[in-house]
């Protein structure tokens, strides 16, 4: 089911799909998200100054980043409620603890995400409903032109990342089954970080 999960229609419209083919929907994973490298003002001295963060930067990156996970957990947690269990799994960013430069937008909203699942993990402990959060370091990711062109090289990761290497995106997706399953019915609330180091 094709959606756009900025929109709380078009991701009401798509759980009601997911609903009507399926019933039910055990495992809700929030993992919408982009960067954009921007300042928030132009600053004094600088070789190539870039664009600043516009309203419409702004609302798009917490949009992708942020509020679709609001909307799709709203849309999601009902019948999980109803059953009296689910397993949601947001995922934030090793920029949520660690700042960059020109990267304002994605740190805010990746900082978001954990409140978020802080705050709803706590709220929602006796519904059978677990929430908790992954935050991914550096990853390879060559989906947008801007990501590609900040292709990291080996002596790059090794400087910045204590293992020396980038992560595995099936990395992400073990601790992600982990997290689904009912290894962790005892964990709520919490972000695991998988960054080779980076958060130590």
């Amino acid at each position: 089911v094709a959606a756009d999960l900025t929109s709380s229609k078009e991701v009401d419209r798509a759980v009601a799909a997911v609903m009507a083919e399926f019933g039910r929907i055990d495992i809700l994973v929030n993992g919408v998200g982009d960067s954009l490298k921007r300042p928030l003002i132009p600053r004094p001295g600088t070789a190539d100054p870039k664009e600043p963060v516009s309203d419409a930067d702004l609302h798009h990156i917490l949009d992708l980043n942020l509020t679709h996970a609001f909307y799709c957990t709203r849309a999601v947690a009902p019948q999980m409620m109803a059953r009296g269990e689910g397993k949601i799994i947001n995922i934030s960013g090793i920029g949520a603890i660690k700042g960059g430069v020109e990267r304002v937008l994605y740190s805010a909203s990746k900082t978001g995400i954990m409140g978020f699942t802080r705050a709803q993990a706590l709220e929602w402990a006796k519904t059978g409903i677990r929430m908790n959060c992954i935050a991914p370091g550096l990853f390879p990711d060559f989906s947008s032109p801007e990501s590609a062109g900040e292709r990291m090289s080996e002596e790059q990761y090794s400087r910045a990342v204590p293992l020396g290497r980038p992560g595995k995106f099936r990395e992400v997706g073990l601790l992600a089954l982990y997290l689904a399953s009912p290894a962790s019915d005892y964990m709520i609330g919490q972000t695991l970080f998988i960054d080779g180091g980076m958060s130590l």
